[in-house]
């Protein structure tokens, strides 16, 4: 069975608007599809290992992902190394600098958890990044970025996924509510890619 996953942000949780945007496109257009849109531990390290055991559990079933924010980090590092396509949506390029902006304690808002970010986590997510300058498997992406990100520079990750076909979104804010209107596009990018991987 077609298997879409989708990985939200951090201090996220997995029914965030876009991924029931997406979630509301599947059961329309495509019901025969199965999504999944966990909750990602908060714990970077815990969340790594998360994603990576959820998706191993998918196997051959997994025909993209989509991943926001932090959840774009993830779902790089996933599509990198499982050679399956993913859409990211005004993804962090390399958390581990923005993360030292959070150390101490913290509170879920969506699940109540709480949890503690510590200088070992940003080291943990800069090992992760790695230190090319842009993305060794180009040609599995599709960026959705907003130019107007109060959260992220976006031009960041158009340098970073300098090679990736992107859609822009004028003035489109980090939480991307233009999404709604771009889930057929999203779609039709990771089932096309898929096709050329079983091919």
């Amino acid at each position: 069975m077609s298997t879409f996953v989708y990985l939200h942000g951090f201090m996220s949780a997995g029914k965030s608007k876009k991924a029931e945007d997406f979630r509301k496109f599947l059961m329309e257009s495509h019901p025969d599809c199965r999504f999944i849109a966990p909750d990602i531990p908060d714990d970077p390290v815990e969340a790594y290992r998360f994603v990576t055991d959820l998706l191993d559990g998918i196997g051959d079933d997994l025909t993209g992902l989509v991943g926001s924010s932090l959840g774009g980090f993830w779902a790089r590092v996933a599509a990198e190394r499982l050679s399956v396509p993913a859409v990211l949506i005004n993804p962090v390029v390399n958390p581990a600098p923005l993360l030292v902006n959070f150390l101490g304690s913290h509170k879920n808002p969506y699940t109540g958890n709480e949890f503690v970010i510590e200088k070992e986590h940003a080291a943990f997510l800069s090992s992760l990044a790695g230190s090319r300058n842009e993305v060794s498997r180009p040609e599995l992406f599709l960026l959705i970025l907003g130019t107007g990100d109060e959260v992220l520079d976006y031009t960041m990750s158009e340098s970073y996924f300098r090679k990736s076909e992107k859609i822009i979104v004028p003035g489109g804010s980090h939480r991307l509510p233009e999404f709604g209107h771009l889930t057929g596009k999203a779609f039709s990018f990771l089932e096309w890619k898929s096709r050329e991987r079983a091919a």
